[in-house]
């Protein structure tokens, strides 16, 4: 617990409830053991995707307490300052460099968002949400609908 509220001190966020619960039970990690798991990105969502890119790979959640630096959850967050969002917190990684970002603004607490880092561009650009588009309603609803990769 005391990991957790360093975190949130040190991002100056406050994390919603199952997100604080997932750190607490699994101190983030890869979902399943063939290190990709499916997330089927629901209809709702899809408009904000090119036709046919309804799927997405989760290869890792970031850890709170992690010894590889690389996947730990403070030092990434403040890595990618500036890079992401103000108002989210990078949470987990497919396998080629994209990022899930959790909300922890007034506006969009505990929404995922899938982050396209082949859409960020080289200069900060003034919509910082330029690259990134909600996946899910919820932290709960996304980690409830994960799938195993069959492929694997």
């Amino acid at each position: 617990m005391r990991e957790i509220e360093n975190l949130q001190r040190v991002l100056q966020v406050q994390l919603p409830e199952q997100y604080r619960r997932f750190l607490l039970q699994y101190n983030g990690g890869v979902p399943d053991p063939a290190l990709n798991c499916l997330y089927r990105i629901p209809q709702e969502f899809q408009s904000q995707f090119a036709e046919g890119f309804d799927l997405v790979v989760v290869h890792c959640f970031y850890f709170v307490k992690s010894p590889i630096e690389a996947c730990a959850l403070i030092g990434l967050n403040i890595d990618y300052r500036g890079r992401i969002p103000s108002d989210t917190i990078m949470i987990a990684s497919d396998p080629f460099g994209d990022q899930f970002l959790l909300g922890v603004g007034k506006e969009n607490t505990d929404r995922i968002y899938y982050w396209d880092h082949d859409s960020e561009g080289f200069d900060p650009p003034e919509d910082m949400y330029h690259n990134v588009a909600q996946i899910s309603p919820s932290f709960e609803r996304f980690i409830d609908s994960l799938e195993p990769n069959a492929d694997r």
